[in-house]
């Protein structure tokens, strides 16, 4: 909470909160943590779903719920790689959470589907190419 507050109070504008990931810890754990951070600040919250890393999936319900119970819970980069799960974030919880896509496979369909953006590493070699697809569909 510490480190949250310190950002808040340097100026940031959002703050990205991913689960501690060394020592991975149970889903309830995860929220509990997720939760105390929100409650630590008054800043918009971007939770980020690294199950890769954390061993817990935040399934889009369980995101929703958050973002309903914490005002400044507001995105949500998911990085599972299943469009199943994004579109269900994308469509039956966009009211409450806003969703950025941070796995490369599924950056396309997940912008045509209405992502609020894409945060893939496939941006850090080819900016330009990705600013081109991303203009092309927002220009229809």
């Amino acid at each position: 909470m510490g480190l949250s507050r310190h950002a808040e109070a340097a100026g940031a504008d959002v703050l990205m909160v991913v689960a501690p990931c060394y020592e991975p810890l149970t889903t309830h754990e995860t929220l509990h943590y997720l939760r105390t951070v929100a409650d630590s600040v008054q800043i918009p919250v971007m939770l980020y779903n690294l199950p890769g890393a954390t061993g817990v999936n935040l399934d889009p319900d369980t995101v929703a719920a958050l973002a309903y119970e914490h005002e400044n819970i507001r995105y949500i980069k998911d990085t599972v790689g299943d469009m199943s799960q994004a579109g269900k974030l994308i469509h039956h919880h966009g009211d409450v959470i806003s969703t950025f896509i941070g796995w490369d496979a599924p950056l396309l369909g997940a912008v045509t589907e209405g992502a609020a953006g894409v945060m893939g590493g496939t941006a850090n070699v080819m900016p330009a190419e990705l600013v081109v697809v991303h203009r092309a569909l927002r220009d229809g």
